[in-house]
């Protein structure tokens, strides 16, 4: 499973590319590893997409996700009020 987290450059406070490497980071290690790097794409919209694999013991990957970032920024980004949410199984993520 993985969680994917949906950004918009027009949403953030600072739309700084690296965003894509340093989410990943954050949650890897805030997480203990549960939560690791899965890549990152473009939607159609050009909205940023970021892949974060799921450890096959978290029950509610999403909740997780925004307990662990809430209340922290992100390169100066608020994600959870920003960002968009949602699972997807493994064979549905990138091209």
């Amino acid at each position: 499973m993985n969680l994917v987290i949906t950004l918009r450059s027009e949403q953030l406070q600072n739309p700084d590319l690296d965003i894509r490497y340093e989410l990943p980071k954050v949650l890897s290690e805030l997480s203990g590893g549960t939560f690791s790097d899965n890549g990152y794409d473009y939607t159609e919209e050009q909205a940023l997409e970021v892949f974060l694999k799921c450890g096959e013991e978290i029950t509610d990957p999403v909740s997780l996700a925004k307990e662990l970032l809430s209340g922290r920024e992100i390169l100066g980004n608020d994600i959870v009020a920003v960002g968009k949410f949602r699972l997807v199984a493994d064979e549905n993520t990138l091209p």
